[in-house]
């Protein structure tokens, strides 16, 4: 029983010595953690001196270079209290000008802290509205796309139709030359077969030109399709066939 106790004993303080070691390598770890951030601080740092001293280098030999030039164009009387009026002339400037510098390097970084502010701002007002907005774009954009395709089926039934609409004005063509070689036996002067081709190729010309523009009025869709728009709603063929009647009756 004794040596039992003696054992529960040590286990208990074996295991507080475990939690208290435990503590301390959290502690540890984070006091790690502090440091390696402020490591990466002072690396930032480091790099912004080294710029700020690059920039004071390139302005020390600037400064260096303009008080050469002024010293090998003045003579040698008074060239020293010249020389020392002209470089805290230059040193009184760079001075303002750093203030500058400063004045707007604050400025602009209470401007960059408010900008980034302001967009976490919308960003968390617009995130409940996203949803929304991107179901209404979609439900637009499948409206749209179903009425082109309605629009396309409409104007292929139309290209369609002035397809064979074209066929039976040119067959007519072709009956209506038969019957004019045909008839009375006797052939055509060359007058009249010479107003009947002119007169054949004025309303090839009118009905290209009809189909022509019907498919100038076509939506960009439908036009890459190949198909042709609609044009007037009367055929392109009813005033030719009225025309050529006239020349046959004349004719005959």
């Amino acid at each position: 029983m004794e040596m039992s106790d003696g054992l529960h004993d040590n286990m208990d303080a074996l295991t507080n010595e475990l939690c208290i070691t435990r503590s301390q390598l959290s502690s540890k770890c984070q006091a790690i953690s502090i440091l390696q951030q402020q490591l990466e601080d002072a690396r930032k740092e480091a790099d912004q001196f080294k710029v700020v001293s690059e920039q004071l280098q390139e302005r020390y030999r600037n400064l260096r270079r303009t008080l050469d030039t002024n010293i090998s164009g003045q003579s040698s009387e008074g060239s020293q209290q010249k020389l020392i009026i002209n470089l805290k002339v230059k040193l009184n400037e760079t001075e303002m000008q750093n203030r500058i510098l400063e004045a707007e390097i604050s400025y602009l970084r209470k401007r960059n802290s408010e900008l980034v502010e302001d967009r976490l701002l919308r960003y968390s007002e617009e995130s409940p509205l996203r949803p929304g907005i991107v179901n209404e774009r979609k439900y637009s954009e499948t409206k749209g796309r179903e009425s082109l395709v309605s629009q396309l089926e409409l104007k292929t039934i139309e290209c369609e139709r002035l397809k064979k609409e074209l066929e039976l004005c040119s067959d007519e063509k072709q009956e209506l030359l038969l019957g004019i070689t045909n008839n009375s036996g006797v052939e055509c002067s060359s007058a009249k077969c010479k107003a009947l081709f002119q007169e054949n190729q004025i309303l090839t010309r009118q009905s290209l030109a009809k189909y022509q523009e019907s498919s100038l009025f076509a939506p960009p869709n439908v036009m890459g399709h190949g198909s042709p728009e609609n044009g007037p709603s009367d055929s392109p063929v009813s005033t030719p066939n009225k025309t050529t009647d006239a020349n046959i009756t004349e004719t005959n």
